[in-house]
């Protein structure tokens, strides 16, 4: 089975990447800037290897990595720290990187039907800030093969 693998830059939270202005949510500046990052780098990696890997309206699945400096509260092993993991909400982080992902490659997000998300401690050979890898399959369903998301054929 064929997957795409990206390295990306660790994706701001939800609440830094998107804002409620006039009853809409909207890109910040924040968000704007990782979406713009994230889709060129997926650009310039995909270039070559993009062809055979996803046959349209079938779905997919994403797994997205999320690569911390630290997950630890440096006061935990001392008994100085209420709990021993630092709040860090990995689901807070996905929807900017599925929005960038799905518009790089011209897929609609809706064939995103398993999406796993991990936290991890960065190795040495990372960004000291951290980073991201999403890693892309196609997906087969049992029982619904053929189907579109919305329950009708392509």
């Amino acid at each position: 089975m064929k997957e795409l693998s990206f390295s990306l830059p660790l994706p701001p939270t939800v609440n830094h990447a998107y804002a409620n202005v006039g009853g809409r949510r909207i890109l910040t500046s924040v968000g704007r800037v990782y979406k713009r990052d994230v889709m060129e780098r997926v650009v310039r990696e995909i270039d070559c290897i993009v062809d055979g890997f996803w046959s349209r309206g079938e779905p997919l699945s994403m797994e997205i990595e999320l690569f911390f400096p630290s997950l630890e509260n440096k006061g935990w092993s001392s008994g100085q720290a209420k709990s021993r993991y630092k709040q860090i909400d990995a689901s807070n982080r996905v929807k900017l990187v599925e929005d960038a992902i799905a518009e790089a490659l011209m897929i609609d997000d809706r064939y995103f039907f398993d999406v796993t998300v991990r936290k991890r401690v960065r190795d040495d050979e990372m960004p000291p800030t951290g980073c991201c890898r999403v890693t892309l399959q196609p997906l087969t369903l049992e029982g619904d093969h053929g189907r579109a998301p919305d329950g009708g054929h392509e």
